[in-house]
Formats: C-alpha cells, sequence, structure tokens
C-alpha cells in the first residue's frame, strides 16, 4: 500500500527529474547556410548559439536567436535569395538557397510561422524539420532591414542521464522501504 509520505516522495522525485529544461533554453544550435550545391563557408557560417543566452549572425543578411519556444530571424540588409539546384537533402530535410539549424537538444514536434513574421511568400513549404534539425529555403524570397522571420517550435525535452538516475534511485529506494517493511 503506497502511503501519503511514499506518494509525497514519488513526487518530489518527479519534480527534481523533470526540471531538467525548459523548451530550447540551453539548447546549442548549430547552423550552416546551403548554396549553389553545397555549403557555403564564410560571412559567419557555420556557426552555432545558445537558445536564451546568445545570438549568430550570417553577415550582411540576418541575426538568429531563440528562445524557449522561438527562433528568430533579424534581417539586417535587403535583397533577394536567388534561384539553386539542391543543395541539400537528407534526413526529409531539402534546402535549394537557405540555412540548416542542426544538433537542437530538444526532440522537435512541431514547427510553425509565427504571426509576426512578415517575409512576403515564405510560408510552410519553405519549412522541413525532423526530430533534431529544421531546414528553411529562402530561395527566390525578398527581404530588407525590417524583415524577420519566427518559427514557433514545439518541442519534448530528452531526459538528461543524472534526472533519469535520480528518479531510479528513488524508485529503488521506495522499493527497498517497501521490502523491508514486508519483512
Amino acid at each position: 500500500m503506497i502511503t501519503m509520505q511514499k506518494l509525497k516522495s514519488i513526487c518530489i522525485i518527479w519534480m527534481f527529474a523533470g526540471a531538467a529544461n525548459a523548451g530550447l533554453l540551453g539548447d546549442t544550435i548549430d547552423w550552416q547556410y546551403y548554396s549553389y550545391g553545397g555549403a557555403y563557408n564564410g560571412l559567419g557560417s557555420p556557426g552555432s548559439f545558445v537558445a536564451g543566452s546568445s545570438t549568430s549572425a550570417f553577415s550582411g543578411y540576418f541575426t538568429l536567436s531563440a528562445t524557449d519556444t522561438q527562433i528568430i530571424f533579424d534581417y539586417d540588409g535587403s535583397g533577394t535569395w536567388s534561384s539553386s539546384s539542391q543543395s541539400y537533402s537528407s534526413g526529409g530535410l531539402t534546402i535549394d538557397n537557405g540555412i540548416l539549424l542542426y544538433n537542437i537538444d530538444s526532440l522537435l514536434t512541431g514547427v510553425t510561422i509565427n504571426g509576426s513574421t512578415n517575409m512576403a511568400g515564405f510560408s510552410a513549404s519553405n519549412i522541413t524539420f525532423n526530430n533534431n534539425a529544421i531546414a528553411i529555403d529562402w530561395e527566390n524570397l525578398s527581404f530588407n532591414a525590417n524583415t524577420s522571420v519566427v518559427l514557433d517550435i514545439n518541442s519534448t525535452n530528452v531526459p538528461e542521464p543524472g534526472s533519469l538516475a535520480l528518479l531510479g534511485l528513488g524508485l529503488a529506494g521506495l522499493g527497498f522501504s517497501r521490502r523491508k517493511k514486508a519483512c
């Protein structure tokens, strides 16, 4: 029989085990720009940033940042992304002329366009994603210094090994105390 004390213990253990990470906060997100058949290295690409605490820039184009539930592109230049042959295709992700965000620690379950996005023509068809990466294709889209693209991210956190160990020890302790009383 589970007593109130044991129930409290289970709740406390579960709280600590689940407190590992809220959304994207603390995730290091790597990125690479792709165009004209492959990866482009320069102007800050490849780069990385930490959600909630740092930014990264594709110099002359945009600055990247993230909150716990959003990835934000703030443009600082103007122009039109040119046409390109397919430059990246892997794991269900495709890019002709765009950016790959990858090594995202949280498991991605959804990526949608926030209503504050103001890039003309940008739609869900410009985005592909899988469990830990997002591909954004900018091909033939125009931008200026007032353009921003905000992606709303739905994710599930991957439990940290320490949290799982804490939960396991707590449950083992509860089992041991129950067994000890039965003897």
